[in-house]
C-alpha cells in the first residue's frame, strides 16, 4: 500500500497559499475506498467543522507549505503506523527520520522535536537545512534497536 502525506494546520490556524500558523504537522492517509485518499492513519479528523459548519483545519494532500518560517512536524503516530510503507508527497523525506535519531559527520546526535525543528542537547535547535550545511549531512543513528 502507497501512503500519502497530508499537511494539517491546528483547529482554527491560518492556512492560506500566501499565510500559515508556522508550525504545521504532517500526517499520512492510505488510499481511500473508492479513489483518493482515505482516513488519516492516527485518526485525526482533517475535516472537522465549527459549530457554524465551517472547516476548522486547513489540510494539503500530497503538497504543502515549504518556505521560511514554516517548520513541519511528523505525527509520530502516524510514523509508527506506516512501517515499511511507500510515503510519496512533499514532505516524505521528514518519515525517513521520524522515530529515530540522526547522527552528523562528528558524532553529534540530533532528535526531531514537536516543533518540527532538530535538536540537540548542545546547540538551539535548527531546520534540518541548516544542521546539513553546517554540519553536514545526517544519517539515521540505529544504535538504539531502530533498524
Amino acid at each position: 500500500m502507497t501512503l500519502t502525506t497530508i499537511e494539517t494546520t491546528t483547529p482554527g490556524a491560518k492556512y492560506t497559499l500566501f499565510e500559515t500558523s508556522g508550525v504545521l504537522t504532517v500526517h499520512l492517509a492510505g488510499p481511500g475506498k473508492t479513489g483518493g485518499t482515505g482516513a488519516i492513519l492516527c485518526g485525526f479528523d482533517r475535516f472537522q467543522r465549527d459549530e457554524n459548519g465551517r472547516w476548522m483545519i486547513g489540510f494539503s494532500v500530497g503538497g504543502g507549505t515549504t518556505g521560511p518560517g514554516t517548520h513541519h512536524r511528523v505525527c509520530k503516530a502516524c510514523a509508527e503506523r506506516a512501517g515499511e510503507e511507500t510515503i510519496r508527497g512533499t514532505h516524505q523525506g521528514l518519515f525517513q527520520y521520524a522515530l529515530y535519531p540522526l547522527r552528523d559527520r562528528h558524532g553529534d546526535v540530533w532528535m526531531l522535536g514537536d516543533d518540527g525543528l532538530l535538536h540537540t542537547r548542545e546547540t538551539a535547535p535548527f531546520s534540518r537545512d541548516h544542521v546539513e550545511r553546517k554540519w553536514g549531512p545526517l544519517h539515521p543513528d540505529h544504535t538504539d534497536g531502530g533498524q
